[in-house]
């Protein structure tokens, strides 16, 4: 299994949301659960979420980073 790692989101996610896919989000510096689908936009998982608690924006991600694909 990958390491954990500290990733900022804009939201704290919620304790229902661990285990869900962390994206990089299309603001620099940040997750997010939701995947990007503007057209240019890249879609890359930094791996899944654990450790949020809805207070937190920086929960811990499990690290498993993975180009999915390039929006066209």
């Amino acid at each position: 299994p990958g390491s954990k790692v500290p990733i900022s989101f804009a939201v704290a996610p919620a304790l229902v949301d661990n285990g869900s896919v962390v994206y990089l989000s299309e603001t620099a510096g940040l997750g997010t659960l939701t995947a990007p689908i503007a057209a240019g936009s890249v879609v890359f998982r930094l791996g899944i979420l654990q450790g949020a608690d809805g207070v937190s924006v920086i929960p811990d991600v499990i690290w498993m980073p993975q180009f999915i694909a390039n929006n066209p």
